[in-house]
């Protein structure tokens, strides 16, 4: 992937809160030369750790001593991505049923800590009120285009999964984009956190219910 990409980051297959995710970049000079980083979270918002190493063993020890579970990584291109206010942002679309339907129940925006590239929580990123005001911030010319794209992208991503798992009541989805406005899936969870709701946005929380209702009465005998 190094030979490929001049930037590469690596998450834990089964990796949590954003813990144990790497960013290794490839520095050209008279031989290669990697920058490994990983974020911490700390009381300033994060911190960054960062060695330079000539040789990617060397880079394959700290990784172990990061992340010592014994499991493989999935490794993605790191993009040229758009920042907001100098910082780093990735979206958060979550998903619900409606009847048999899915809808776009809430669009946010998290935004990584200055000098980090995670927008996790638990890497010291904070959630703002409305994911299309950043993306009006940083994409004036695109904010319609890019809104509608990421509805029906996430429409399709989210009844594409559910004919490939089964049933599933809702989805939390992570898109990312690059300077451009090119929007990139990040991943998709079965189980979205609840931190993201604002108090007057606690209805959104009983979206499973109704839908079990709804389902419930559909196979109840008339």
């Amino acid at each position: 992937m190094l030979k490929k990409y001049q930037a590469i980051i690596l998450k834990p297959k089964y990796g949590d809160l954003g813990m144990g995710i790497i960013s290794i970049a490839k520095k050209r000079f008279l031989m290669p030369l990697y920058l490994f980083e990983h974020q911490v979270k700390n009381e300033n918002g994060a911190e960054i750790h960062k060695n330079y190493h000539f040789s990617l063993n060397k880079i394959s020890g700290l990784m172990k001593m990061l992340w010592p579970r014994k499991q493989s990584y999935l490794i993605q291109e790191k993009l040229a991505v758009a920042k907001f206010q100098k910082c780093f942002f990735d979206l958060r679309i979550i998903m619900e049923k409606e009847n048999n339907h899915w809808v776009n129940a809430m669009l946010r925006a998290r935004i990584a800590p200055p000098r980090g590239f995670l927008a996790n929580f638990s890497a010291g990123g904070k959630t703002m009120a409305s994911g299309q005001k950043i993306i009006r911030s940083v994409f004036p010319q695109k904010t319609e285009m890019i809104t509608k794209k990421i509805n029906a992208l996430s429409i399709n991503l989210a009844q594409f999964l559910e004919c490939s798992t089964g049933k599933t009541i809702e989805l939390g989805l992570d898109f990312i984009l690059d300077q451009k406005g090119k929007i990139w899936i990040i991943e998709a969870n079965s189980k979205p956190g609840r931190c993201l709701f604002s108090q007057k946005e606690q209805g959104l929380i009983t979206f499973p219910l109704v839908y079990l209702k709804w389902l419930a009465n559909k196979k109840s005998p008339v």
